[in-house]
């Protein structure tokens, strides 16, 4: 029979979860101090076994009250601390720039994982129980946080669950929309003056789930709605701003048609208007220019596809159009005269000339190109 427990003072229990958070938070790094080094190694170990263990009494807490029968007289137990503390204190170690404190961060999650593997004689069934789960969806809104530092935890933390421990492919399928999402995310919202290291997490990532996810897809299940999803997702940044967001979405597209043996055109084809509609729907002079620049090289890419979907119509000719008309206009007539001295600006303006020579350039070698003018 659960007691009924009301907490009194709740600023009072949110101000202890927030000291349990900063006192893992200190012991992480006590791992950097080489006075109490091996003993805070210990320390961790024992503290990670111990949360599963808490994991364990609340599922089977929630067992009892889920199959219990429905009383005004029954009561939701003891409260106690969030378990969900740990992985607070485990993402902030990934997130250090301090290397012991990093590797004793990484060490936490396999301790934490081969805890439940132990606990629950398989690695499926471990899957199964909350701390594996919750610890990837931690791991994932970690990617949403604003801080470069913050983001970077949150991939190494995936990159672990993916790479280092003996997770089977099938639970990473079920969430591979919801983690590729998180690492695009990444590669939007990261700015080019942060390490490099965080983009290279974030692609590497992307990559090796979609390889390892979608190997034993059908040419038939292609085309239905769930691997439609990861397609739409994925050829929505073809056109996106940042260069290594469109390099990552391009490299991504070329795995899926190497597991699926499908070409890139055929497999991108029903979702078209997703990436077509935006470029098409506004005039080129109207954009900055490194939404120009996304926008000419989305084009130049699906038309350098074999049996690509785009056709030449007036919608693509107006687009080459404009793409000429960049390339023979002075600088002058392009930007202002009090911006001209400026670095980014100059740098742009050249990316976005060459990017326009690219798409013309490949537009002449098209026989479609040359018979619709």
């Amino acid at each position: 029979h659960l007691e009924v427990d009301i907490i009194k003072d709740t600023a009072k229990f949110d101000r202890q979860e927030e000291l349990l958070v900063r006192l893992l938070e200190a012991l992480f790094y006590a791992v950097s101090i080489e006075e109490v080094k091996d003993d805070a190694q210990i320390l961790i170990k024992g503290i990670c076994e111990h949360y599963v263990l808490l994991y364990f009494g609340k599922t089977m807490v929630e067992a009892q009250k889920f199959h219990r029968k429905f009383s005004v007289n029954n009561h939701e137990g003891k409260n106690a601390l969030n378990e969900n503390t740990i992985f607070d204190a485990v993402s902030y170690a990934l997130s250090s720039h301090n290397k012991e404190v990093h590797d004793a961060g990484i060490e936490a999650i396999k301790i934490i994982f081969n805890s439940c593997s132990t606990l629950l004689s398989s690695v499926e069934t471990a899957t199964k129980f909350m701390p594996i789960r919750r610890m990837c969806s931690k791991f994932v809104h970690c990617c949403f946080e604003e801080a470069y530092y913050s983001k970077l935890g949150g991939c190494i933390g995936l990159y672990t669950l993916i790479n280092d421990l003996d997770i089977p492919v099938t639970y990473f399928s079920l969430r591979q929309i919801e983690i590729c999402r998180a690492m695009f995310f990444v590669l939007r919202d990261t700015p080019p003056d942060v390490p490099s290291e965080v983009c290279k997490v974030a692609k590497s990532i992307i990559l090796k789930l979609l390889k390892d996810c979608n190997k034993e897809v059908s040419k038939n299940a292609v085309f239905q709605p769930q691997f439609q999803t990861i397609v739409s997702l994925i050829v929505l940044d073809l056109s996106n701003s940042n260069p290594i967001v469109r390099e990552t979405s391009q490299e991504a597209l070329t795995i899926l048609s190497e597991a699926t043996q499908v070409p890139i055109s055929t497999m991108i084809s029903p979702v078209k208007s997703i990436l077509l509609a935006p470029i098409f729907g506004k005039p080129l002079r109207a954009l900055p220019f490194h939404m120009q620049i996304g926008n000419i090289d989305a084009i130049r890419y699906c038309l350098s596809l074999e049996n690509t979907f785009l056709e030449f119509n007036d919608e693509l000719n107006r687009l080459l159009s404009e793409a000429l008309a960049l390339v023979d206009a002075d600088d002058e007539s392009l930007i202002s005269a009090h911006r001209m001295s400026e670095h980014k600006i100059s740098e742009q303006l050249i990316k976005l000339r060459v990017v326009c020579i690219e798409l013309l350039s490949l537009a002449l070698t098209k026989q479609e190109f040359a018979s619709s003018n």
